[in-house]
């Protein structure tokens, strides 16, 4: 795996965890930075969000998924809704396959 202070090769890192263990599932529970940089490598295949019935109001710009600006719409990643519940206290559990482009 390629790693270092300004980069790390994720997808490098995936297929080790692969070869080396056998693991075919990572759960990602992080901030928006890594949620984008994840997202724009396509190494995501679900995003799953729980929506808390709850609003917060402020002025800063927050983010789940935090990456450079488009400039084309080439790289809007498109969604496909595989699950919608509601759970406890209305919160609502939302769960979407990424649709691969070609798929």
């Amino acid at each position: 795996m390629t790693s270092g202070r300004a980069k790390v090769d994720l997808r490098a890192g995936f297929k080790a965890l692969e070869l080396k263990y056998g693991v075919k599932t990572v759960r990602v529970d992080s901030g928006g930075t890594l949620n984008g940089v994840l997202l724009r490598e396509g190494l995501v295949d679900e995003v799953s969000l729980l929506l808390s019935p709850s609003l917060v109001g402020g002025t800063s710009q927050r983010s789940s998924f935090r990456a450079p600006d488009l400039t084309t719409p080439d790289g809007v990643i498109q969604l496909r809704l595989i699950h919608a519940g509601r759970m406890d206290g209305d919160h609502v559990w939302l769960r979407y396959e990424v649709v691969k482009p070609g798929s």
